[in-house]
């Protein structure tokens, strides 16, 4: 198969379970978002595109991008935020 076949779209098929709160900033995971589609108030850690929160009763809850474009590095961008966020937080109570 060469490569201009592949469909990108479905080359990853991974989902992608934390965004970034367009509020706080602050790494979230598809179980905190208490809403539903575009009112999750999500964005993708690596485009910053606008998430849509599919919690649905068939499927595992997952987000998904607006623009039905998959980030192939969303997941690992988003898992780094939030360990260096951590980390932040932390180094902040270890000074007290």
């Amino acid at each position: 198969m060469y490569r201009s076949e592949i469909n990108i779209k479905h080359s990853n098929r991974s989902h992608l379970y934390w965004g970034i709160d367009k509020a706080t900033g602050e790494v979230v995971g598809i179980d905190d978002v208490r809403s539903r589609g575009l009112n999750c108030n999500c964005k993708c850690a690596a485009c910053h595109g606008d998430f849509i929160a599919r919690k649905g009763e068939k499927n595992k809850h997952h987000f998904a991008h607006q623009s039905n474009y998959e980030c192939v590095y969303a997941n690992e961008i988003a898992v780094y935020l939030f360990v260096k966020m951590v980390f932040a937080s932390y180094h902040r109570i270890k000074k007290w």
